[in-house]
């Protein structure tokens, strides 16, 4: 297998590689998921009933659009 280097382009994003703003966006994501798994991890009231189901997911597109 050979290895591939992979060079991603983020200057969309960032001004550089040391941008503050990637720190800034990576503590917000960790942020969002962790509040979902603390919110959720212990609960399963949404097996029962739809409108926390309809929570849970809401919650969980969250989480989603971080990708």
């Amino acid at each position: 297998m050979k290895n591939i280097k992979t060079q991603w382009d983020f200057s969309n994003l960032y001004k550089s590689i040391n941008d503050p703003k990637i720190e800034k966006d990576i503590k917000n994501e960790q942020k969002i998921v962790l509040d979902f798994v603390k919110k959720w991890q212990d609960e399963d009231s949404y097996l029962k009933d739809n409108k926390a189901l309809l929570n849970a997911l809401k919650d969980y597109e969250k989480v989603l659009e971080l990708e």
